[in-house]
Order: structure tokens, then C-alpha cells, then sequence
């Protein structure tokens, strides 16, 4: 079974997707400060994600920019064309050649379930998952990874993932789940050295490592 994250992991969130959305919003006077500090209190409720963009686009309404104007932006960046610029140009390769081995590919997701399967269909990746796994709180990755640990039996389980600190505590938790880095460009590579986990640059380089190991 391969289990692999989608943000920062298959697709450019912290530094290709948000970069341009800040840099739209300045256009329409939303200061890159005004865009974080309402990120923040759009993202979550507690401990869920509930992340979307009418929520963001209210916070930013709440300073006395117009809601609506600033919608209709954020709109856009749901648009097919505008997420397939920041999807990694190697992840549909990847995701065909991993179809290949014949194993379950799930794919595992932190936010609001809405606004992640919105961007899933625009950017047709349905197709190249057996399951999609869309946890709405910060620790439901864990929970999740804890119920597919167990469904998958004496199956092999390999998990991709960018962040470091959340990668190790997954392989705490579940020794038996093999777990690789994808490099995020917002880390430094000192980070994941020092992790200790096979990390890569390009999601191809994992393939290859899968294709040796398995």
C-alpha cells in the first residue's frame, strides 16, 4: 500500500499556490500581512480545518475590504487552469508509474473536505487513488494512518509526506509504515538530514527508490 500526502507533496501549496494568491490580493489591497493574520483565523475552528475561501474572504471583509471583490479572487484560484500551474510536473508520472506495482494507493489530506475535493477533481486526481482519506483535524492523519495500518494486514506500507516532525511521529507510532520525504522547498535540507528518513527532491527519485526496495 503507498499512501501519499497531497500538499507540498504532489502539489506546490506553501510556496507556488499562496505565493500567487498573495500576490493577487495585493492588487486588490490585501497586504501580505492582512492576507496571513485572516489565513490564520480562516483555517481553523478549534482543533478542525475548516479552511475555504468564503471564510477567508469574510475575515479580510471584517477589516473593511470588500467581501465580495475579494471572493470573486479567490474564486480563480479554484479554476482548473489556475491548480494545474502549481500541480509538481513529475506527479501524474509518478502516480501512473506507482499504478504499475498493482498496490492500494490512498490518498491522505489534511482541510476542509470541500475545498480538498474541489481541487482534487479540478485537477482530475481521482482516477490515480483506490482511496482518498481527507482528515478535517490536526490529528487526524494519525488517526487515519492507525486505521490503515490495520486494514492493510501484512501488507507493506510505504507513506509519503514533506513534513518532518509529523513524518517522525508517524514512524514512532507505526514502526511497520515506511516512511520517505518529499523535499519541501519552505524546509531547510538540514531538516530533513537530520530526520534520518530517505528524502527526496523529486517524487520520480521515490518511484526509483520503491522500484529497488519493494
Amino acid at each position: 500500500m503507498f499512501i501519499i500526502d497531497f500538499d507540498d507533496t504532489l502539489f506546490d501549496t506553501r510556496v507556488g499556490y499562496e505565493k500567487e494568491r498573495v500576490k493577487a490580493l495585493n492588487q486588490f489591497g490585501v497586504s501580505t500581512e492582512q492576507y496571513r493574520a485572516t489565513y490564520l483565523q480562516a483555517r481553523a475552528k478549534g482543533e478542525r480545518i475548516v479552511y475555504n475561501h468564503k471564510l477567508h474572504a469574510r475575515a479580510l471583509g471584517k477589516l473593511g475590504l470588500d467581501e465580495k471583490k475579494v471572493y470573486g479572487v479567490f474564486k480563480k484560484f479554484e479554476s482548473k487552469i489556475f491548480l494545474q500551474r502549481f500541480l509538481f510536473r513529475e506527479s501524474i508520472i509518478f502516480l501512473k508509474q506507482l499504478r504499475k506495482f498493482n498496490e492500494r494507493i490512498v490518498l491522505l489530506s489534511t482541510g476542509d473536505k470541500k475545498f480538498q475535493t474541489a481541487k482534487f477533481k479540478a485537477l482530475r486526481l481521482e482516477k490515480y487513488f483506490d482511496d482518498i482519506k481527507i482528515v478535517t483535524v490536526t490529528d487526524g492523519k494519525r488517526k487515519a494512518l492507525k486505521k490503515l495500518n490495520k486494514i492493510a494486514g501484512k501488507e507493506k506500507i510505504w507513506f509519503v509526506n514533506d513534513k518532518v516532525g509529523e513524518t517522525l511521529g508517524v514512524r514512532e507510532r507505526f514502526p511497520k509504515i515506511i516512511c520517505l520525504l518529499k523535499q519541501a522547498a519552505i524546509y531547510p535540507e538540514a531538516d530533513y538530514a537530520a530526520s534520518g528518513l530517505p528524502y527526496f527532491k523529486n517524487l520520480l527519485d521515490i518511484y526509483e527508490y520503491f522500484r529497488k526496495n519493494k
